[in-house]
């Protein structure tokens, strides 16, 4: 078997088939759009959720108003809603919002608002039901969550189990986050039911609503499309802004430990950031407006540097950041949620702003390599990739690469020890591939790896995901 110095020559034999355009990465860039008009009278919004039907429900921080967007017909003109007594001092005021999994079959749009009751604030979780644009009844179902000027939380958003989670920060009182009485909400991650009540297999016990504790103070958090699990962004005091996973019932830590000192008891980040940039809303890309590239990374609403933090994850565990690009949009981005045209909306809080994320440069790339036929055999097998019309596909096949080879036009994945298959991708972009597998018996059972390589004469070169297929 070819070792890892094969790499280069096979690229050389590449590079003469392209005329030289290794030198360049000519699959173009991100444009924020604006969406909401010029003086729309939108103020502050804070954080959103998108339904089924396109349309975008974001709450305004200081005017306790909900309001919806409608990429096909504008800014709805009435609010949805509006939640009065709303205190906006410090970091309080409406925050999060999100829409029932099942909406609308179930018409429920819940939002985080901190009030004032007397001479204190606290927070409280409304459920709304949604006729059409417009809000018909409310139920209060959760109460009474302390606040302070700072370190309130207060985002939320349904995990895959249909159970509603949302944060509280440690209000300013660092040792709250480690008070396990069922009592002091601040520091915590919770977990109730759409109706406000406790779930029975809550981790700290039926009677707390605590998923995780030991958190400063969280605005943005996501689950992972392809594990279910739960990442938290964490925002620290003057270092070691956080990305954890939180697990049922884990410890992280605040105020005893920041970052990773390796103190025992408490769950470690996977990835911490200094200097600190305040992540605020979180989500996984899961459209297919973006180059395959994009697939299942985690983007981050960046409060501070203004713009958008897009991560990706290692292919294996999903623990660990193996790059991190940084896409410029405005100031003070707070949220951002992925709409039904499979592009990014994000939100600007002193902006007063909604951008849409367009990609403007070469067509994305679709799914990886698929096989045609239902498996892999010998001597009658053919491999099909989608790229642009008129592109030249290649076929790499050889060993997997583990740790890829890093290129400007993506990871070279397969150290291609045989032939490249060439072919010429039709009107629809298509390219296949046909495979001659040796009928031998021992071949059976071997792993085989493949990646495409796509050049087309104006836009340049891609490489594809790699597949792995097994000979039967």
């Amino acid at each position: 078997m070819k070792d890892r110095s094969a790499l280069p020559w096979s690229l050389l034999i590449l590079s003469s088939i392209v005329g030289g355009s290794l030198q360049q990465n000519l699959f173009g860039q991100f444009k924020a759009v604006p969406v909401l008009p010029p003086k729309s009278g939108v103020s502050q919004p804070v954080c959103m959720d998108i339904a089924k039907d396109g349309r975008i429900f974001f709450s305004e921080r200081s005017s306790g108003l909900i309001k919806i967007y409608d990429p096909k017909r504008g800014l709805v003109s009435l609010p949805f809603a509006q939640l009065f007594n709303t205190d906006s001092s410090g970091e309080k005021g409406l925050l999060g919002i999100a829409l029932h999994p099942d909406f609308p079959t179930k018409p429920y749009v819940f939002s985080f608002q901190h009030y004032k009751s007397g001479s204190r604030t606290f927070g409280r979780i409304t459920r709304f039901t949604a006729n059409g644009d417009r809000a018909t009844a409310s139920k209060i179902i959760f109460d009474r969550i302390p606040s302070s000027t700072v370190h309130n939380g207060g985002y939320l958003r349904f995990g895959p189990d249909k159970m509603l989670y949302f944060t509280v920060g440690d209000n300013a009182s660092p040792n709250r986050a480690q008070d396990k009485n069922p009592a002091v909400l601040a520091g915590k991650m919770h977990r109730i039911r759409e109706d406000g009540s406790i779930p029975a297999d809550n981790p700290f016990g039926p009677k707390s609503t605590f998923f995780a504790m030991g958190i400063r103070n969280s605005f943005g958090f996501a689950f992972h499309p392809l594990n279910s699990k739960l990442y938290e962004g964490e925002n620290g005091p003057n270092t070691n802004d956080e990305l954890q996973i939180l697990r049922p019932g884990g410890n992280y830590g605040w105020p005893r430990e920041l970052g990773n000192q390796n103190k025992p008891g408490f769950d470690k980040p996977i990835h911490t950031w200094t200097p600190c940039f305040a992540p605020c809303g979180m989500e996984f890309y899961e459209g297919t407006s973006y180059p395959r590239q994009y697939a299942h990374s985690l983007w981050i609403a960046d409060y501070v540097k203004g713009g958008l933090r897009i991560l990706t994850l290692d292919q294996g565990t999903l623990e660990k950041v193996t790059n991190e690009t940084i896409l410029p949009v405005a100031t003070y981005m707070t949220d951002l949620r992925m709409g039904r045209d499979g592009k990014m909306y994000a939100c600007s809080l002193y902006k007063h702003q909604i951008y849409r994320i367009d990609w403007v440069g070469a067509p994305p790339l679709l799914p990886d390599l698929d096989l045609v036929g239902p498996q892999l055999v010998p001597s009658k097998n053919w491999l099909s990739q989608r790229g642009h019309p008129s592109s030249m596909m290649f076929l790499l096949f050889g060993p997997r690469l583990d740790p890829p080879t890093k290129t400007p036009f993506g990871s070279v994945e397969v150290l291609p020890l045989l032939s490249f298959f060439g072919a010429l991708a039709n009107n629809d972009g298509i390219a296949t591939f046909p495979l001659g597998i040796p009928a031998d018996p021992k071949a059976q059972g071997l792993r085989a790896s493949f990646q495409a390589l796509e050049y087309h004469p104006t836009l340049g070169i891609r490489f594809s995901n790699r597949v792995e297929l097994w000979i039967h």
